[in-house]
């Protein structure tokens, strides 16, 4: 068994320049995102949920059902399950499947109030080893303990999405 090298990260949340203040705007600003905007609202939201208080499952969900008014919309972005989904792109379109089967629906608001548009976000990660390495599960399970809540994120969550793998870093070893 190969030992396993924790990995530590400092996520840094970015703003991309797009911001959505209707429903088509919203529709567009996803549909034109880049992955880590997907990343952000959708998986890192689900890291921010620890730390601070949030009342939906993720960015989209919260901003459709607070600002845009669009509940039954919101509740079904934010009923799916992301870790069963194994690519950043297929819940990207799971999302856009979503808002397209709702157009010109919940057109109750032209257009949110100034200072309540959605902003896209995206997320600059900078990873390095933390210097915990493990030669079996004892000091895994250890290392697990001392880690950081970033790190335990970075290997359930950010490595399997990011690098496209099946699974996390975590079973993946364990499983050897």
């Amino acid at each position: 068994m190969n030992a396993f090298v924790f990995y530590s990260c400092a996520n840094i949340p970015r703003y991309t320049g797009v911001k959505a203040a209707t429903m088509d705007e919203f529709y567009e600003g996803i549909k034109n995102s880049g992955m880590e905007t997907i990343f952000y609202h959708i998986y890192y939201s689900l890291y921010k949920r620890h730390v601070s208080q949030i009342d939906y499952m993720n960015d989209f969900a919260e901003w459709l059902w607070k600002t845009a008014g669009a509940q039954d919309i919101a509740e079904r972005i934010s009923v799916f399950d992301p870790a069963k989904i194994k690519s950043l792109s297929r819940t990207k379109t799971l999302i856009l499947r979503i808002l397209e089967e709702h157009k010109g629906e919940n057109r109750d608001f032209a257009r949110v109030a100034r200072g309540k548009e959605f902003y896209f976000m995206g997320l600059l990660t900078f990873v390095a080893k933390s210097g915990i390495v493990a030669e079996n599960e004892k000091e895994f399970f250890e290392g697990v303990k001392q880690s950081s809540v970033e790190s335990v994120f970075y290997h359930l969550v950010g490595s399997r999405l990011r690098l496209k793998k099946v699974s996390n870093d975590f079973s993946e070893w364990l499983s050897v």
